[in-house]
């Protein structure tokens, strides 16, 4: 079996081989020449999306596709001899643009050969249910935690030397910035307000900084002296919202790329400071199907990777800001970009199982130099710079480092082997509010901790819980339900009704199935609950407007983004094991099957062993019939103290 594998693998790499080494620049010509004749657009700063433009985005995805086919037969075959935790295959192009296929993971090498450019990279980790911020530097085995406060840190930007890292902060009861000098440790507040503010940038000269601020219910960019004196200064006006900026690393320093909703998907335009007025904006990726986010200059400007998902697969793209005809170039599989100080190598994130992974490589030459770390848990926001950590941290870092890493909840249980009982869900009004006692701690936990930070009980009721046997699935609705091993769980679909509704839902495509990112409305709106929306979300009402296009899609986009804070339900779930399922293919018309509202805690168990924790084979197959009956079990329900 072993060797039969072998020899596919080197079957399939010499057809790589082949097409890389003659076929790939063909192939993508090919495309070309069959999607369009058209030559490439000319760049005009008020150019609409014209025909030609979405050609070369079609061309794009036709690259890409073809791509992910090539790694998803090369997935199959290692994922057959693998565990779950099987190597990641990334996504490259060169800079001839020819296709390669890289095996990036492997046990994590040494931190020297991931970070070869040297430095330290700075990113936002969850610690328990928390976000905090580590320092990763060349050498390092483990990251470093230099925040430790009791509310979340995160979106840590390197000063350009290296001496200052400026982040935002929940601390002081909203979203403010801080800067903290890591010499000394000596921690400053820079904003006091009420208003949302984060994701800060630098000035090149270390003067300045920009950040995305919500005011008067609108998310604009905005600008202050980093040492408070003077701001802030708004940059945009536009009523869509505007976030995510990141100043140009050029000596000049005059221009800020940032992400946009104002033409109805998430775009990255760039705006001179010479000349401020929006109008003058210009868009750099100007298509119409895909959501591109986190810009990243390359030092010395002129150059910008950035995150896309296409075709259900989050990417890693650059491309060149002084020559926009020309296409971006496909780095990898990942998401959120930084470049090392040299700009040579491109560090990004690839997101699984709850974990992250760092990988690290050349541009230009990533297959062959791509290296891998995994952390321990969820990342995001990397910053990458010559500055480093003081070998003996003081002040506010001191404490950071040290301090102990504590677990989110205890999952106890009644019985030390299966059959495990059901426990009752204390303050849960549900059809039948069960879990089974292996899940029902983490769901206790997870429910705290949206009652805090949402400012309401959120799953103090739901739809349902526990299913018994002989409950039949809806149409639709997966037939081994979850519910019925005692580890699902259907949020209320009333809290998506009202205005403004106490949920909204955005769509997700991972790989080829539809999944829904749930956001609560927090129960204060003065920005000490919550954040603002960075999606427009999907309106399911619309299904029954009258408008023919939005009955036939199962609805359609909101005409906005609505305001106020919310918190991400789905990325707080995940946090305590809960995953949400996806819509089944019939979703658009069949409201079944929509599924948002189904949450489930899997634990890698396929769901006949989930239900042996709960039945006996006897009972699940009928009284010794082979195959699953649907005759009713009774279950003795256990009462669930309190969570104190």
């Amino acid at each position: 079996m072993f060797t039969r594998l072998i020899r596919l693998i080197d079957r399939m790499g010499r057809v790589l081989a082949q097409i890389n080494a003659t076929g790939g620049a063909a192939l993508l010509g090919w495309a070309r020449q069959h999607v369009s004749a058209a030559p490439a657009p000319a760049f005009h700063p008020a150019a609409g999306v014209s025909d030609s433009v979405r050609r070369e985005t079609q061309v794009r995805s036709l690259s890409g596709a073809i791509v992910l086919l090539l790694m998803a037969a090369i997935a199959l075959v290692i994922w057959s001899t693998q565990a779950q935790n099987s190597p990641i295959i990334d996504i490259v192009f060169g800079e001839s643009q020819q296709a390669e296929v890289a095996q990036a993971a492997a046990p994590a090498p040494a931190q020297a050969s991931l970070l070869d450019a040297g430095g330290s990279v700075v990113f936002t980790m969850y610690t328990g249910n928390q976000q905090d911020i580590y320092v990763l530097g060349t050498g390092q085995q483990q990251p470093t935690r230099i925040t430790d406060s009791s509310a979340d840190d995160r979106t840590p930007a390197w000063s350009p030397d290296g001496s200052r890292i400026a982040f935002s902060s929940r601390r002081d009861g909203n979203w403010e910035l801080y800067i903290v000098e890591l010499e000394s440790g000596n921690l400053t507040r820079l904003t006091y307000d009420l208003a949302y503010e984060s994701h800060p940038t630098w000035s090149p000269d270390g003067l300045w900084l920009a950040y995305e601020g919500y005011v008067n219910g609108n998310l604009d960019i905005y600008i202050l002296r980093s040492d408070g004196s003077e701001g802030p200064f708004a940059v945009t006006r536009n009523p869509a919202p505007d976030f995510h900026p990141r100043w140009v690393t050029s000596p000049e320093g005059r221009e800020i790329a940032y992400v946009s909703l104002r033409d109805g998907n998430k775009e990255i335009y760039l705006l001179s400071l010479d000349d401020p007025n929006e109008t003058a904006a210009v868009n750099l990726t100007r298509t119409t199907d895909l959501d591109e986010d986190n810009p990243e200059w390359a030092p010395g400007g002129g150059t910008l990777a950035y995150s896309v998902v296409e075709n259900g697969q989050p990417l890693v793209y650059v491309t060149d800001v002084n020559d926009p005809a020309r296409p971006p170039v496909l780095i990898g599989q990942g998401k959120m970009p930084a470049w090392s100080p040299g700009g040579n190598n491109l560090i990004f994130l690839n997101d699984r199982g709850g974990q992250s992974q760092l990988l690290a490589g050349q541009f230009g030459s990533w297959a062959a130099s791509v290296q891998s770390f995994t952390l321990p848990a969820l990342a995001s926001d990397l910053s990458w710079s010559t500055g480093s950590l003081p070998a003996t941290p003081r002040g506010a870092l001191a404490f950071a480092a040290t301090a102990p890493r504590e677990e989110l909840y205890e999952e106890t249980l009644l019985n030390e082997a299966p059959p495990y009982r059901l426990r009752n869900l204390n303050g849960v009004i549900a059809e039948q509010p069960y879990l089974s006692d292996r899940v029902d701690d983490s769901f206790a936990a997870l429910k705290v901790h949206v009652n805090a930070t949402a400012g309401w009980d959120f799953l103090s009721r739901l739809d349902h819980a526990f299913w018994a046997l002989d409950r039949p699935a809806e149409p639709g609705a997966p037939v081994q339900a979850w519910q019925k091993a005692g580890r699902g769980f259907a949020i209320a679909q009333t809290y998506n009704n009202g205005n403004p509704a106490q949920i909204e839902l955005v769509p997700e495509q991972i790989g080829p199935d539809t999944f829904w990112r749930l956001y609560i409305r927090a129960a204060i709106q003065d920005g000490s609950l919550g954040e603002p929306l960075t999606a427009i979300p999907w309106d399911f009402r619309a299904r029954t407007s009258g408008d023919v296009e939005a009955y036939e899609a199962g609805g359609r986009f909101k005409d906005s983004t609505p305001q106020g804070y919310y918190i991400d339900f789905t990325e707080a779930a995940a946090l305590y094991g809960w995953e949400r399922t996806p819509s089944d293919g019939t979703w658009r018309y069949n409201w079944p099957g929509v599924l948002y509202w189904e949450y489930s805690r899997r634990d890698r168990l396929s769901w006949w062993a989930a239900m042996q924790e709960i039945y006996t084979l006897d009972e699940l197959q009928g009284g010794g019939n082979q195959s699953f009956s649907a005759t009713p079990v009774p279950i003795s329900i256990v009462p669930t103290a309190a969570p104190q």
